[in-house]
């Protein structure tokens, strides 16, 4: 039996919890319902169901879910669907804990906004975490059942541990974003990179801990009065399409006015953004996609 878990996340607008919380269905498959919740607590199986409806290991939650099911297509096993889904949750970076069908499952247990796990002998059931950083982690449970699947996507708050990392990381980061460094990269290369961990997820501005990047940038051209560079955001492929060009366009557009403070004539930048146009990396995986978050100084 397949274990591939869990991938290919969508954006989508979903009121009052993530904004990412989507993902395609199988082929043929019709929403049933979708809601989410503010702040629900969840205990999730993690492990072999005992006698009595209690797993032999769980996890505990608690943040916003988003719960989507679809009524399943006609003619489709719930192997098929179930690897479908599984394929679609580890594009999106998703990590397997644990997953069992049926009898693997071990009993059965009542799972809130899930229902019993498992809910029949042909059942499949899944659970998967996404490390995102400061964002705080997400998980995806998963219940394919013969008649209908369930999706709950689960959006808890950062540990103070995995915000002080990520202070720690853009401190060390924005440390070696100096003026020599900067001229030897475009010298040799034509363009240089401000990497993702300069930014907090999301936000148009670089992070507090990384304002000196600007002072070195103005010093970079003030040094060389002839440089004139483009200012190009990227992203990664996660997500719409026209919110990441519009994210990366932000992003450089940022840096062009907090450069134009520092006394650097807005004449000798360009800025612009193109999304997900121009990878560096492959976006299938977390460093593939880190790498590709980005804003770039090109020589004109």
């Amino acid at each position: 039996m397949k274990r591939t878990l869990l991938a290919g996340l969508m954006l989508i607008s979903f009121s009052a919890s993530a904004d990412w919380v989507l993902i395609q269905p199988h082929a043929g498959s019709t929403l049933k319902s979708r809601e989410s919740k503010k702040d629900e607590k969840l205990t999730l199986p993690q492990g072999p169901i005992e006698a009595g409806g209690k797993p032999a290991r769980s996890i505990q939650l608690r943040g916003k879910v988003g719960r989507l099911v679809w009524k399943n297509p006609k003619g489709k096993s719930t192997q098929e669907l179930y690897d479908s889904y599984a394929q679609e949750l580890a594009k999106g970076g998703f990590k397997p804990l644990w997953a069992c069908a049926g009898k693997e499952c071990g009993s059965a247990m009542e799972v809130p906004l899930l229902g019993r796990v498992p809910s029949s002998a042909e059942a499949h059931y899944a659970i998967a975490q996404l490390v995102r950083r400061e964002q705080g982690d997400a998980f995806a449970a998963l219940q394919v059942a013969p008649a209908e699947t369930t999706l709950l996507l689960i959006e808890v708050s950062a540990t103070p541990e995995q915000n002080e990392l990520a202070v720690r990381e853009a401190v060390a980061a924005a440390s070696k974003v100096t003026q020599p460094a900067l001229a030897d990269a475009l010298a040799r290369d034509g363009h240089v990179a401000l990497g993702d961990i300069l930014y907090k997820p999301g936000e148009v501005a670089l992070r507090p801990e990384a304002a000196s990047v600007v002072k070195q940038i103005a010093a970079l051209l003030d040094k060389d009065s002839a440089l004139k560079l483009y200012v190009v955001g990227h992203t990664d492929s996660q997500g719409e399409y026209a919110h990441n060009v519009a994210l990366s366009k932000k992003r450089a557009d940022w840096l062009l006015k907090e450069l134009a403070r520092q006394g650097v004539a807005k004449s000798r930048l360009k800025a612009d953004g193109v999304g997900p146009l121009a990878p560096v990396a492959p976006n299938e995986t977390d460093e593939g996609r880190s790498r590709n978050r980005r804003v770039e100084l090109v020589k004109q």
